[in-house]
C-alpha cells in the first residue's frame, strides 16, 4: 500500500487524534484556496512568464540545526517585560587578505577610519579592475521581543559591472548564538538559528543564505542598481527572538561575505543583542518605540481616538510540541521533520520514496496572533511552500487550525484536543477542518511560479464569559504518508472582561 492509498484510511482514523472532531472523510480538508475570492480551482498558467525565476537559486534551510524552545519562556512583543538591547559590535579580521579565483585575483580590507564599518573588495582580471565596498546599514539599538529588524546590504560597485561583472562576491545574514572557539574560523562557534529572508510577504519568503549581484535569489528584475549612489542594494528582513531564556540572553546578527558561495566566509561583522528584562522606557527615551495604542484616558483630545470592547483575549504563552515521531517510514516512503527558525516556530516536513525521485519538502511558517479583542477576526492568508510543483508527491501534510480545549501530557502524542470552534474560509463561508497543498488547488490554491499553496482564512475570536478565562488556539500538523509523525503550535489565550476602551493615537496630516 502506497502513500496515497494510505490518506483515506489516515482521514478516517487518524486524524480524529490531530484535531479529536475534525470529521475527516471530505479529502485533504474542506477549505477553499484562492487567497482572495476564496475559491479553488483554476491554473496560473499563463499568468506568469516562463523564465521568471530562470537561474536563481532557491537556497533552502536544510543546513540550519533543528531548534528547540525547550527552558525557555514566551515573552509578549505587546508586554514592556524586555527587549533586545544592542550591546556590542564586532569587526573580525579576514581570514585571508588575497585569493586566486578563476580569471582574476581579489583582495579584502577594512576602511582605515575607524569609525567606519565599511569593507573594500578588489579585484583584477589584468586588463579591468572593480572596487567593491560593502556597508551594512538599517539595524536598531533596541528590538522588542519578536521584533522585526530590515537590515540593508549595500554593494558599491562600478556601473559599468552592473550587467558584466568579472567578479562575484557573497554574502549571508542570519541569527546565530556564538562561543568562543579557537579552532572555528574567526574562533567563533557559530550555530545559525535562522536566515534573514527576502520579500516574506507576497513572494515566497527565502532566505538570504548566498546572495550577490549575479545570483540574488528571488527577484526577477535583478539587483536594484542605483546610478547615482553607484550601488546594488539588498533589503531583508528578520525576527528577533519570542522565547527567552532569562535577563542576559544573548542572540548575534551576522554577516558573512564569501568569495564562492560555500566554504569558510573571508571576512565578518556581528551585532550583539541581549536581552534585558523590563520596560525600555525605564532607561531610556520613551519614543524609542512609538506607542499605538493607550490605557489612558484620552476623552476630548483631538489626536487620540477610543475604541470600546466587550473584552479582550491577551496571548500569554506559546508551546512548541514535536516533532512527535520525528521519523517514520511504510512501504517505502520515508518522513523525517524538523523545526526551524529563532524560535524552532517553523515546521518542516521531508519524504522521500525509497525507489525513485529527489526528496520532497513541505515548508510550513508560523501564524502568529497577538492580543485580540472580544468578536473581533482578522483574515490571514496560510502559506506553505514546497520545493517543487510536483503533483503526486511521495507524501505531503495534513494541517488542522482553530480553538481547542487542551490536554498536555497525555494520549499517543503528549496532547490531546477537543475542537470548540473552527476558522471559515471560502464564500458562502464554511468551516476549515483540514488542509493542505496536494492535491493542488483542492483545498488551498496553488501556485507554479513560487511552489507554494494559500488559502485566506477568517480567524474570529470567541466570546470570553469570565475573568482569566482560558482557551488554546492550535496548529496542528501531521504527514499523509504515515500519520505518525505530528507537530503542534499551541497559542495560549487568557480572557480580560470589559468593557475596555482603547485609545489609539492618529496625528494630524501635516500641512
Amino acid at each position: 500500500m502506497n502513500g496515497k492509498k494510505l490518506t483515506g484510511i489516515i482521514l478516517s482514523v487518524t486524524l480524529a487524534l490531530l484535531f479529536t472532531a475534525c470529521g475527516g472523510g471530505e479529502g485533504k480538508g474542506n477549505g477553499s484556496g484562492d487567497p482572495d475570492t476564496g475559491e479553488t480551482g483554476g491554473s496560473t498558467e499563463g499568468i506568469y512568464s516562463e523564465g521568471r525565476y530562470e537561474g536563481k537559486v532557491r537556497a533552502d534551510v536544510s543546513d540550519l540545526e533543528p531548534w528547540s524552545a525547550e527552558g525557555k519562556h514566551f515573552v509578549s512583543p505587546d508586554s514592556d517585560e524586555g527587549y533586545w538591547a544592542l550591546t556590542g559590535h564586532t569587526e573580525c579580521e579576514a581570514l585571508t587578505d588575497s585569493w586566486e579565483a578563476d580569471g582574476y585575483s581579489g583582495n579584502v580590507r577594512r576602511s582605515s577610519e575607524v569609525e567606519r564599518q565599511d569593507i573594500y573588495f578588489d579585484f583584477d582580471a589584468g586588463s579591468r579592475s572593480s572596487e567593491v565596498i560593502v556597508k551594512a546599514g538599517g539595524l536598531e539599538d533596541y528590538y522588542r521581543s519578536g521584533g522585526q529588524c530590515r537590515p540593508r546590504i549595500t554593494f558599491q560597485y562600478p556601473r559599468e559591472d552592473e550587467e558584466n561583472a568579472f567578479w562575484d562576491l557573497f554574502g549571508s545574514v542570519y541569527f546565530a548564538d556564538m562561543k568562543e572557539d579557537g579552532n572555528a574560523p574567526f574562533g567563533q562557534s557559530v550555530t545559525i538559528r535562522d536566515y534573514c529572508y527576502k520579500y516574506p510577504g507576497r513572494e515566497r519568503a527565502l532566505p538570504m543564505k548566498y546572495f550577490s549581484i549575479k545570483n540574488e535569489l528571488c527577484d526577477p528584475k535583478g539587483v536594484p542598481y542605483n546610478n547615482e549612489l553607484n550601488n546594488g542594494y539588498f533589503e531583508m528582513t528578520g525576527n528577533f527572538p519570542k522565547m527567552i531564556r532569562e535577563d542576559g540572553d544573548k542572540i548575534f546578527l551576522v554577516l558573512d561575505l564569501f568569495r564562492e558561495a560555500e566554504g569558510d566566509p573571508v571576512i565578518r561583522n556581528c551585532w550583539e543583542y541581549t536581552w534585558v528584562e523590563g520596560s525600555i522606557q525605564e532607561e531610556e527615551d520613551e519614543d524609542v518605540f512609538e506607542e499605538r495604542t493607550e490605557k489612558g484616558d484620552h476623552a476630548g483630545e483631538p489626536d487620540w481616538t477610543g475604541y470600546e470592547y466587550a473584552g479582550k483575549w491577551t496571548l500569554k504563552d506559546i508551546q512548541y510540541i514535536g516533532p512527535v515521531n520525528g521519523s517514520a517510514e511504510q512501504d517505502g516512503i520515508s518522513v523525517e521533520a524538523k523545526r526551524y527558525g529563532v524560535d524552532g516556530q517553523k515546521i518542516e516536513y521531508r519524504f522521500a520514496n525509497e525507489k525513485s525521485g529527489e526528496p520532497y519538502t513541505v515548508e510550513i511558517p508560523e501564524l502568529y496572533f497577538g492580543t485580540m479583542y472580544d468578536g473581533d477576526y482578522t483574515e490571514p492568508a496560510l502559506t506553505i511552500s514546497c520545493n517543487s510543483n510536483e503533483t503526486d508527491p511521495p507524501g505531503s501534510v495534513i494541517c488542522a487550525f482553530g480553538f481547542c480545549d487542551v490536554e498536555f501530557g497525555t494520549g499517543e502524542y503528549g496532547i490531546k484536543m477537543e475542537p470548540k470552534q473552527y476558522f471559515t474560509a471560502g464564500w458562502p463561508e464554511k468551516p476549515l477542518k483540514t488542509f493542505g497543498p496536494i492535491p493542488h488547488d483542492d483545498t488551498m490554491s496553488w501556485r507554479d511560479d513560487l511552489s507554494r499553496a494559500l488559502l485566506r482564512i477568517k480567524c474570529s475570536y470567541p466570546e470570553g464569559h469570565e475573568d482569566g478565562e482560558i482557551t488554546y488556539l492550535v496548529y496542528g500538523v501531521m504527514d499523509d504518508a504515515t500519520g505518525k509523525v505530528r507537530m503542534y503550535n499551541v497559542y495560549e489565550y487568557e480572557y480580560q472582561m470589559g468593557p475596555i476602551t482603547e485609545w489609539v493615537y492618529n496625528p494630524p496630516m501635516p500641512d
